[in-house]
């Protein structure tokens, strides 16, 4: 999707917010003309696999690399992303968990992430 159309598409979204139902009706179905005017559909940008989302996390000084490798959650494998979205919400982190978390960090810088 071009950077244009989604942020119309983000604009258009917002507008699910509304308290009128004739807005929140106006807002989907420009929404879905939108997706199709991009040759998408609503599987196309909404993943199978939920994006791991990190809202707050532990009073630790690893947990930017816990941020690192939710950020590129799509770059690892089934086990790894379960095991980054395991740990959100966690305040600390064990040993054996800082060192997984810093081998998958170092995979990821390995393929070229940031």
């Amino acid at each position: 999707m071009n950077p244009d159309t989604r942020r119309k598409l983000v604009g258009v979204l917002g507008l699910l917010a509304s308290n009128h139902d004739g807005e929140r009706a106006a807002a989907g179905l420009l929404a879905t003309r939108l997706l199709k005017s991009a040759a998408l559909t609503w599987e196309d940008i909404i993943p199978e696999q939920p994006v791991v989302r990190v809202t707050e996390g532990p009073k630790s000084k690893d947990w930017w690399v816990v941020t690192f490798c939710a950020r590129n959650a799509t770059y690892l494998s089934p086990w790894e992303q379960n095991f980054i979205r395991s740990l959100v919400g966690q305040v600390f982190f064990s040993r054996k968990q800082v060192k997984v978390v810093e081998g998958i960090a170092t995979k990821l810088r390995d393929l070229g992430c940031k």
